[in-house]
Parts: structure tokens; sequence; C-alpha cells
């Protein structure tokens, strides 16, 4: 059952938002606690001394306020211990009474009343939590605390009891514990549980000291007879109490003064009177009666063990009935209850084997009314003090801390269902003072959750283990777990717990955890019981079951949260080292109480040492791996390298082709030429050569034609020399022909074919078959362009002059000449190329170095790591004196080395 003091659904510390957040400054984020605390304190490890041999209460100097009483048994795990449920209590009241003895002598033989420096109201740290995330109501101006006096300035004739702690005594005052007072309520109706809290008292010295249970062992607190009154100016003699009167029956305690008409006016001297004096003087809780005083004390004890007022507001009904019996609270939403016979029988064992809180339903936003229809106060906690079944009538008698403001349904005061008869049955008066009754079935139907607590007597032993474990960032049930041993048949209650931050408010950090564990017997796949929730927070879940002798095991599973917008214990202890030096150091020594029970220490400095190892690893991989990504990136280069000169050398012989046929059209362009010069002076010889012969063939024709005349009578003769002449005249066509280079076109058409596989001819070669065919040609020349018969070049002796050959233009594949040119070609870029991944991606781009890269982006504690580690207990509570609890831890045996690692995000 979860609810808030000040009548509000919500946890006492909701996670702040990340706007709420604080500034770094640059302080690396860090989640340890003691390699702070310790440069802090400057702590030296030194043996703790031993108490003396056969002394059943230790020396006085060995106790210290707020710790257990007897000393801690410590093996590698953890605190261990094992003792009848009642022992814890005895050492610590034993403890608790010497306290007060040693006080009360001091004081009288120093003639002086008790002032307790650890808890000094006038300082505004008993009232204010460390790092509160707002004011407390108490440090307010005129709404706050107005002044500190002792009892006896307040009370008129002060009386620590009257008539017993009962229900009716318990009023609430301005800090929001109405949780803490409802389990008060429900200890008044067992006898003896309230007078059992306060062990020792001396009322003149006005010393108090009582004891409470804090993370399954009883512990002792002292304090003084001051206590915090409302505002009153008694000094400057000014009335600073007024009466506020309004028209109408609208209450402007929730309304609100704005929206209605009123009238302010001073208190007269004879009321102010009244309410500076006796429990309405009182700022916090008061009893009823104007000069009992049980209830402010054992409030302002229990502010003490938690460091401050501010730091019992807002809680749950349970876990505060847990704090004052050391009993074992359950949670039970009504909706889900299986079997409602059964709870009825164990509500009819209220104030007997249990006690019940209940908590109204919650207030929503769309009707901010405090009060609903029914006349419960929403979100409210209330006490069943009582459970009678009359004439098949099941009843329930209820009460509101606050004294009044009752159920207003059937059974309720004044309705139809009483009888005189009833009233005598019940007991019952009517009247506005917060108790009432109401039926079973209104109860479950109007009551959304309740806290059933369990309590236990001298039969039971209670057995439990601490220790520490490392809680992975996504939850699974933990190889370090829990065995307990039975060696009989008992009933069993197990409690698996964290240390309750409420103690240490301000040092809670980042983190959050939810506890849950399922029970196996060992060797078996099936579990027995899985854990219920707690009584409204998270410090521990419990379950219930019989068991039969023999050996179980108890497997955790831990959910972790961690809220960016808090602030870390480093910056805490760094914020508050000098502002507030006390006060840090009272929550961190009570912080170092709770922790030490699991070897915090021990297990930071393990991570811190696994963490310097997992870095120096780390660094050693991240050197092969840039050492073998360097080796795999000039070989890369190289080979890109290699690809760019191919590429220019098969560039350069491209050019170098390219210009070798440029060469070879220019060659063959100038041959042609030439032939077609040679051709052009051949026809021209030719023509020269027909003519000379015509002309000589003339000149013959003339001389025989005048032979003939001459002779007249050689005709015959005639005929055989123009015969001969004609045939001299056609084989001088011919061999000019075949000289001129006239073939046949079928020699044409293979001429190209043979081009490309013979060699030109050389120079020589060529002039050789030059001067051939000049000196087979005739002998006279071709006429000048002038129009004269006579060559430019021609000799002295007539002869036709040799045809000019055109020089060598082009060098041997293999002439050394060629191959020493300089060709110029384009840059070879890497653009050039074709995608190549084996030669062109980059290796971080590679698979196996994409997915180191890509783990490191996807890991969200790289600037900030996850180191949630969490101290648990497991308490065993059996009817079995010798029934045993210890720890194992597989990261022990050598095949699971390294699994706690695993388990440990970095």
């Amino acid at each position: 059952m979860s609810v808030a003091g000040s009548g509000n659904f919500e946890e006492h510390r909701p996670p702040p938002s990340r706007s709420e957040s604080f500034q770094k400054d640059g302080m690396a984020l860090d989640d340890r606690f003691y390699k702070y605390w310790d440069r802090f304190t400057m702590h030296k490890r030194l043996p703790n001394p031993p108490f003396r041999e056969n002394d059943d209460v230790p020396a006085l100097e060995h106790d210290v306020e707020g710790l257990p009483a007897h000393q801690p048994v410590l093996n590698k795990e953890g605190v261990i211990t094992s003792q009848n449920a009642i022992r814890s209590y005895n050492e610590a009241a034993a403890i608790c009474k010497a306290k007060v003895e040693a006080i009360v002598d001091e004081c009288k033989r120093l003639n002086i009343k008790y002032t307790d420096r650890l808890f000094y109201l006038d300082d505004r740290d008993t009232l204010a939590s460390l790092h509160a995330d707002e004011e407390p109501t108490s440090l307010k101006g005129i709404e706050g605390v107005g002044s500190v006096k002792r009892i006896e300035d307040v009370f008129e004739k002060p009386e620590f009891f009257i008539d017993g702690a009962t229900a009716n005594d318990v009023h609430q005052g301005r800090v929001g514990d109405c949780w803490f007072l409802a389990s008060i309520t429900a200890l008044s109706g067992k006898k003896d549980l309230i007078e059992r809290l306060c062990v020792a008292r001396d009322e003149k010295v006005g010393v108090y000291g009582f004891v409470f249970f804090r993370d399954g062992e009883w512990i002792s607190e002292v304090v003084d007879d001051r206590l915090c009154l409302k505002p009153a100016d008694e000094h400057m003699q000014n009335p600073t109490e007024y009466v506020v009167t309004v028209n109408g029956d609208r209450n402007p305690l929730y309304e609100g003064l704005q929206s209605m008409s009123y009238q302010v006016m001073p208190m007269s001297k004879e009321w102010r009177e009244q309410v500076r004096k006796g429990s309405k003087a009182l700022f916090f809780s008061s009893c009823r009666d104007s000069n009992e005083t049980w209830l402010p004390l054992i409030e302002k004890a229990y502010a003490k063990a938690h460091g401050d007022y501010q730091a019992i507001e807002g809680g749950w009904t349970g876990e505060g009935i847990e704090d004052l019996t050391g009993g074992v609270a359950t949670s039970i939403v009504s909706e889900n209850v299986l079997d409602k016979d059964k709870l009825w029988e164990e509500l009819k064992q209220v104030n007997k084997n249990f006690l019940f809180g209940a908590g109204s339903r919650h207030q929503t936003s769309s009707d901010d009314d405090p009060l609903d229809e029914q006349g419960f106060v929403r979100s409210h906690a209330y006490t069943v003090i009582e459970a009678r079944e009359v004439k098949e009538h099941r009843l329930l008698k209820l009460r509101n801390p606050w004294g009044s403001q009752e159920w207003n349904g059937p059974w309720s005061d004044g309705s139809k269902e009483w009888t005189p008869e009833f009233m005598k049955e019940l007991n019952h008066t009517f009247g506005d003072d917060g108790v009432f009754w109401i039926s079973y079935r209104d109860f479950l139907r109007y009551y959304s959750d309740m806290d059933r607590i369990r309590l236990f007597g001298p039969e039971w032993t209670i057995t439990q283990q601490w220790t520490s474990v490392n809680v992975p960032y996504n939850p699974d049930y933990l190889p370090t777990h829990f065995q307990l041993t039975l060696t009989k048949a008992s009933p069993v209650v197990l409690v698996l717990s964290q240390p309750d931050q409420r103690y240490f408010t301000g040092l809670e950090g980042r983190y959050s955890f939810q506890l849950h564990f399922r029970l196996y017997r060992k060797g078996s796949r099936r579990y027995l019981v899985r854990s219920m929730n707690g009584p409204g927070s998270n410090r521990s879940c419990s379950a219930e079951l019989d068991l039969e002798p023999g050996t179980y095991e108890v497997y955790m599973k831990i959910n972790a949260d961690r809220y960016v917008g808090k602030t870390t214990r480093r910056q805490i202890i760094a914020m508050y080292r000098e502002r507030k030096r006390e006060k840090l150091q009272t929550v961190g020594a009570s912080f170092d109480t709770a922790h030490a029970k699991g070897r915090l220490r021990d297990m930071e400095k393990a991570n811190e040492r696994a963490e310097r190892k997992s870095k120096s690893d780390r660094r050693k991989l991240d050197t092969v791996v840039d050492r073998a990504k360097n080796r795999k990136e000039r070989a890369r280069s190289k080979a890109r390298q290699k690809r760019k000169d191919e590429e220019h050398k098969r560039r350069v012989e491209a050019k170098k082709a390219v210009v070798r046929a440029e060469k070879e059209t220019e060659k063959k362009k100038t041959e042609e030429a030439e032939k077609e010069k040679t051709k052009e002076a051949k026809k021209e010889k030719t023509k020269e050569a027909e003519k000379e012969k015509t002309k000589e063939a003339e000149e013959r024709t003339e001389k025989e034609k005048a032979g003939k005349e001459e002779a007249g009578t050689q005709l015959p003769i005639r005929e055989k020399v123009e015969e001969t002449e004609k045939n001299a005249k056609e084989e001088t066509k011919a061999t000019i022909e075949e000289k001129a280079g006239k073939v046949d076109p079928e020699s044409e058409s293979k001429k190209p074919e043979e081009s490309k596989t013979k060699k030109p001819e050389t120079a020589e070669a060529k002039e050789v078959s030059a001067e051939s065919t000049t000196d087979e040609s005739p002998k006279e020349t071709p006429p000048s362009s002038d129009g004269s018969k006579e060559a430019p070049n021609a000799t002295a002796d007539g002869a036709p002059p040799r045809v000019p050959t055109a020089p060598p233009t082009e060098i041997e594949e293999d002439s050394p000449a060629e191959e020493s040119d300089a060709v110029s070609v384009s840059t070879v870029e890497t653009d050039d190329f074709e995608w190549d991944s084996d030669v062109d991606r980059s290796v971080s781009s590679d698979e196996d170095y994409q997915e180191v890269i890509q783990a490191e982006e996807d890991d969200i504690f790289a600037s900030d790591p996850w180191n949630a580690t969490c101290v648990i207990g497991l308490r065993l509570c059996a009817q079995d004196e010798n029934a045993s609890v210890e720890v194992v831890n597989p990261a022990d045996t050598p095949s699971f080395r390294g699994l706690r690692g695993a388990l440990s995000w970095r």
C-alpha cells in the first residue's frame, strides 16, 4: 500500500526529469561511493576492537546510535546472522538502556538537562534532507517551525503515557507522515507493541531511548525532550495567531480563501495562551490529550534514525509497521484476491499474528476534491484495528490517523444498521474521532490495496545473509544465488531485501532496483513459489509457504533503472563536502552502515580492478587491430599504386602505338606520293621516248621514201623493215608498261594483306629499285616545266637523272631510339577505374572493422558506463533453530569465472 504523507499517491522520491538534471561542470559521471567517500573522510582501514569475552552487553564505548548492538559476523560475501526472532530486539534494548543510564548519570553529575547535539532541532539539517528536491514545509517562513522548547516549557503536567497508548491518541502534525502514524495506530490494537518501542527514559533529565527495526536487525536511538512548536513571536509581543471567519459552509482548507468572502482578525490573548501550550502548540504530530507526550517523541526518534524529518515524508504503512515490529509486510490488491474467505480468516487474526493497513482509492486529476462521496480521504492510509463476525455480518473497525473524517455509508456512525444490541456487542460509540466500522464487502470495494504484516514470536528463528552483485542492463536471473537448508518441516517466510534508501536520503544515486526471486528445491527445474510485491516500495519482496526438510535454492532477478536527471554520489560528495560537511558525514555514515553488510567496498574495488584490466586489454586489442588495419591498408595502397603504374604504362604503350600508326600512315602517304611522281615521270619519259621513236620512224620513213624514190625498185625490203619496227615498238611499249608498275587486279587486292605481313623495304632497297627502274627507262629525260628537254639534274653526258628517294620515315619496333622517346600522357587518377571493393574500399569499411565501429556507435554507455551494483540480503524466517542460508557464487568456480564480468556491463 503506497500512501504519500501529503495525501498524494506517489513515491517518496520520484525520479526527476532531464530538465532537473544537475550541472555536471565537466565532472565525469561515476556512481561509486567508497572511492570518493574515503577521500572525503581520509579513510584508513583499522581493525575493529573486539568485544570483551563473556560479556552479554558490549562496552558502552562500542555502541553507536543507529547501529546493531551485536558484533557483526562477516564471511567472504557479507554479514551473516542467525538468531532467535527476539534476540536482536533484546540486544538493542540492552544497549539502549545502557546508553540512557550513562547519559542520566552524566547529566546528574553536571546538573544539566540532556541536549542531543547529534539531532539539534535548531539546526535546519534536522528538518531538511541532503540535496532535497524542494524545501520542506517546516522551513517555509510563517508556515514553518516557530521555535524549539523543552517538554516542561510546553506542557503543564506532561506524562509520557496517559492510560496507555491507544489509536485515539494519534494526531497528525504538519509533516506528511500519515503512513507512519497509521503504522503506530495499527500497533495500538496489540497490547504492549508501542510500549516496547521506548525501552528507557528519564523525563526529569529529558532523555528517551527507542528501538526500531532496520534492514533485518533492531537498532537503538536516543533523543532529548526538545520539540518544535508552531510560529509564535513571543519576544516582540506581537500576536501571530489569527482567526479566519468565512461566510457559508465552505471549507477554506480545501477550497481556498480566494473563492469566498472572509474576515481575518488577531486571536485573543486567552486563545493564544491555549494554542501555545500543550499538544496543540506542537508543529509535528501530537497526542489528543494536551499533556501526553509519547507520540511526538517516537516521531522525533524515528526522524533521527532516518536523518531528518523530511526523510519520513511520504511512505507506506506496511513499511512503517515493519520498522516498528520487525514483521514482514506483503502488499495485497483487493481485486486480485482469489479466496476472500481465507483473507477474512487472516483479518480475524489482526493484533495476534497479523497487522493490517489499508489505502483508500486514488485521487484523479479530473476531481481535485480530497474527499469522496463516501467520506474517505483519497489516497490516504487507514489502519484495521479489529475484525468481528456478528450474526453473519463481517465487520471491520478502521481508523483515520487524522482523528476525524469518517466513512458515511452502511455501518457508519448513525446509520440505520446500528441497534443497541450491536452497539453493546461491538462496544462502539458515535463521534467524529476517526474510528468507524465498515462491512467486509465494502472494505474490499473502497480500499484498493492493503498491507498484511506477519508478526514473529520467540518460536521463530531469523537467519540472513548479505552480499553484493553487479546488475546487468538487461534483467535476467543472476548466476549468484542463495542456498538455504532446513533440518525439519517448518512454515517459512523468505524476504529478499536491499538497504532502505530512506536512511541515506541524498546518496541514493541514480540507480533504482526492483527485486524478484524464485524458490527451487535443489536439483529440480520447477519452482515452488515466486516472490510477492512488498508493501509498496522496492526495498523488499517476500514469499510464504510450508517446506519439508532439505536444501533449496533462491534465484534472483533484479531490474535496474538509471535516472539520467539524478546526481551521482560523487557529485553529491563534491557539492556538500564544504557547505554541509556534518550533514554529509551523518548521511554517509548511514550509507556505509547499510552497505558494509554486503561488502560493497570490496565489490567496488574488484569492479575497479576489472575495469582497469578491461581497459588495458582493450588498448592491447586496439593496438593489434590497428596494426592489422595498417598492414591491410598499406597492402591496398600498394595495390592501388600498382594499378596506377600499370594503367600509366598501358597508356604510354597505347600512345606509342598511336604515334607509330601515325608514322605508318604518313609513311604510306609519302610512298604513295613518290609512286605517283615516279609514275608521272615514267609516263613523261614514255611519251618522250615515243616521240623520239616516232620522230626516228618518221625520219627513217623519209629516208626510205627518199631511198625508194632513189631506188624505186626496193619495195619488198621496205615492208620487211616496217614490220620489224612495228614489232620493236610493241615490245618497247610492253616494257614501259611493265616498268611503270601496271599489275593485274588480283595482285592489287592482295597488296594490303602483304603490306601487313611484310616489313617495309629499307632505304637501300628502295634506292636499288629506283636505279634499276631508271636504267631500264629510255635515255631521254622528260622536258622541264619551261618546255626545255633538259632536266634540272641531267648529267653532263645527257643521261636522265636519278629519281630522288624519300628519307626513311619509320623506326623499327625494336629500335632503341624509339624506346627513349618521351611520350606525354594524362595523369592516372583513382576515379579513372571502376570500383573494386578489394582495392578501393577503406579497411575501416570492411565487415569485421565495421562491426567493431558499429558496436562502438551502438554502445549507449560509451560516455556513461553502466555501473549498477546492488547490495541484497535474504532473510529466512522459520521455526527451525538450525536453518541456514549461504551465498553460492558460480564465479568462484573455474567453469564460471568471467560470468560475472559478462553480466556486468561496462
